[in-house]
């Protein structure tokens, strides 16, 4: 009995992440078509419908990370503005769109999800050079 409860559950959640693969793919997809592209570049906000609170705070964090850990390396920085650049677009797309809360979950979906590529491709780029492990995050002076 508790076996077949096990496959059901297994197999229940192998068809919602499928649902969920499928999905998104097909979002992406319009995303990327040329006529969505222009739609979504004339919906985003005007300036003064912004929440610019939360663009500086995600600006600070990131200067104030970059700064604490990246500072003797150009590159570093480089990669740290092309993430706050990204997700802040991400926020300004999303913002004239939904209000309230949801707009707090895109965008820190999008910080998070940048942050991250920012992590891996920092540390490909380290790895690269041959830089140790020990080194990332308290380098020798």
């Amino acid at each position: 009995m508790i076996n077949l409860d096990i496959q059901v559950l297994f197999a229940r959640i192998k068809n919602y992440l499928k649902g969920k693969i499928t999905r998104g793919y097909k979002k992406i997809k319009e995303g990327l078509k040329p006529k969505n592209i222009i739609k979504n570049l004339k919906n985003l906000p005007t300036l003064d419908k912004v929440y610019w609170s939360k663009v500086v705070s995600a600006f600070v964090f990131g200067v104030i990370f970059g700064a604490a850990n990246f500072v003797a390396w150009p590159a570093g920085l480089t990669m740290l503005a092309i993430f706050l650049g990204i997700s802040t677009f991400w926020f300004l797309k999303y913002r004239k769109v939904e209000t309230g809360i949801k707009i707090r979950q895109y965008y820190m979906s999008a910080m998070f999800q940048y942050f991250l590529s920012f992590i891996a491709v920092w540390a490909l780029i380290w790895n690269i050079i041959y830089v140790p492990v020990t080194h990332w995050i308290f380098p020798l002076k």
